[in-house]
């Protein structure tokens, strides 16, 4: 079988697997994009299993190896060239729904955590699914790691309040017509006089008030009554009396 080799997510060469008996022949011919040592790691889903260092033949970079089947226990998906730093292997696959051409991929006790390029659309994409962890260098990239763990998801936004709609105005009125003027009477149209007031009976000793035109109601006089003088005693008969009565009484 015949394997595509990718390194930083493009094609650098091929790698050829034969079975013979109980060994595998494997023959990977590549021509890296960056210097140093590199290592061919084999990727079955998130399996990985190195292969070895490719050593400069040529105008390209060879590795020959055989291997007993029972040491190659799976049929690799792809081959990835690359360096390992610090626990991340360099790893192309399917993370969290997501095609990743290019990252690396390290075991944690959470799970599997992948890192990517920053600024890839694969790191906008896997922003806004799954939980971002620190920002790390890897190769001399800067990248944004990602675990599995699903975001939580965001609250419904309440739907906005339909706007109240504004009171009906009340119907106008008909205006209230005006009731007929009255004819004026003489009676109401004249002024009337104020009543007038009878003067209060005069007691023993009283006239009759003089009017005055700029005054009220008059008011009733008193009149000084001088008291009779006192009733004389009676004064004892003298001769002149007693002879008349004596002479009346002989006729």
């Amino acid at each position: 079988m015949q394997v595509e080799i990718f390194e930083a997510g493009a094609p650098v060469g091929t790698l050829e697997l034969t079975r013979q008996g109980l060994y595998q022949a494997a023959e990977a011919v590549c021509r890296p994009r960056r210097a140093g040592v590199n290592r061919l790691y084999l990727w079955k889903g998130r399996t990985p299993y190195c292969l070895g260092v490719p050593l400069p033949e040529g105008d390209g970079f060879t590795l020959r190896r055989r291997l007993s089947a029972a040491s190659l226990p799976f049929a690799p998906e792809t081959a990835v060239l690359g360096r390992e730093e610090d626990g991340w292997l360099p790893w192309r696959g399917s993370f969290a729904g997501e095609t990743v051409e290019s990252g690396w991929l390290k075991p944690s006790p959470e799970g599997m955590l992948l890192a990517v390029a920053d600024g890839s659309p694969c790191a906008e994409t896997l922003a806004g699914r799954v939980r971002e962890e620190e920002a790390l260098t890897l190769g001399g990239t800067p990248c944004r790691s990602f675990s599995e763990t699903p975001l939580p998801p965001e609250p419904d936004a309440q739907p906005e309040p339909a706007p109240t709609p504004a009171p009906d105005a009340p119907p106008e009125t008909a205006p209230t017509p005006e009731p007929d003027a009255q004819p004026e009477t003489a009676s109401t149209s004249a002024k009337e006089e104020p009543p007038v007031e009878n003067d209060p009976p005069l007691s023993h000793g009283q006239l009759p008030p003089t009017p005055h035109a700029d005054e009220g109601p008059a008011v009733p006089q008193e009149i000084p009554v001088r008291a009779a003088p006192p009733a004389k005693a009676p004064q004892a008969a003298g001769p002149l009396l007693r002879f008349h009565t004596e002479m009346d009484a002989e006729h």
